[in-house]
């Protein structure tokens, strides 16, 4: 078995029969994504909302796998992952050089099971309990922010 790695896909257009057609062939909830957009001088916050509106129509499980945008989009406030390069993308699923170990690789079909279990989720049952502890991380996340800058401005007063 093989650890999951991210699968670019490059999105090269902004019309919504055009992403759902290049959607329809994506494999969700099997491995980590991240769609290339960036390239796309016009029109990408309509991409975007395609590609949303895609993955709601038809349920697609974002929580066992992450799906990333690399957008030029500023001030995203969407459910999706928007980074300006790939440098920003986590490196937790980029690509390994080395064989996983029999250790890692009974982690990795530990991981698989939960992956499979995760799957079989009704998410309308499910999403509002994870939207609302994804809501409580983010407002943490502000706050951690918030209280870093202040603590600058604290050093700095004090100087």
């Amino acid at each position: 078995m093989s650890f999951p790695v991210y699968k670019k896909i490059s999105i090269n257009s902004h019309q919504k029969r055009l992403i759902y057609s290049q959607l329809d062939q994506v494999d969700f909830g099997h491995q980590p994504f991240v769609f290339e957009m960036s390239h796309m001088i016009t029109k990408q916050d309509e991409a975007l909302t395609n590609i949303e509106a895609y993955l709601n129509e038809h349920s697609i499980n974002r929580f066992t796998y992450p799906l990333i945008i690399i957008s030029n989009i500023q001030n995203y406030t969407g459910s999706l992952m928007v980074v300006n390069s790939l440098d920003k993308v986590p490196r937790f699923f980029k690509n390994k050089s080395k064989q996983l170990s029999t250790k890692e690789n009974q982690k990795l079909k530990y991981v698989e099971l939960k992956q499979t279990h995760m799957e079989n989720l009704i998410l309308e049952e499910f999403e509002p309990i994870i939207k609302e502890y994804t809501r409580s991380h983010k407002k943490i996340y502000q706050l951690n922010n918030e209280n870093e800058f202040l603590n600058l401005l604290t050093k700095k007063i004090m100087r």
